[in-house]
């Protein structure tokens, strides 16, 4: 996936997540890009830390995704097994 803006909104704060747009050793992110995106390569990690107890609420904006096709036997092996 192509991951833009990432937010992160509790009661009280809006923080802006920018480490995958920065940091070129974030665990499962291709290269940086110009532009403020970044491609994942499966299993990409965000440093967030908790500020403060309570419920927060993470937004991603996906800005370009798939198509992601399975391999038809080890779908249907799921399936199956």
């Amino acid at each position: 996936m192509l991951v833009g803006n990432v937010f992160v909104i509790n009661k009280n704060d809006i923080h802006e997540i920018t480490d995958h747009l920065s940091n070129p050793d974030l665990t499962g992110w291709d290269v940086i890009e110009q532009s403020p995106c970044r491609w994942t390569k499966g299993k990409a990690t965000l440093n967030i830390h908790a500020t403060q107890s309570g419920k927060s609420v993470l937004i991603v904006n996906i800005l370009a995704a798939g198509p992601y096709l399975l391999d038809k036997k080890k779908e249907l092996y799921k399936k199956v097994g």
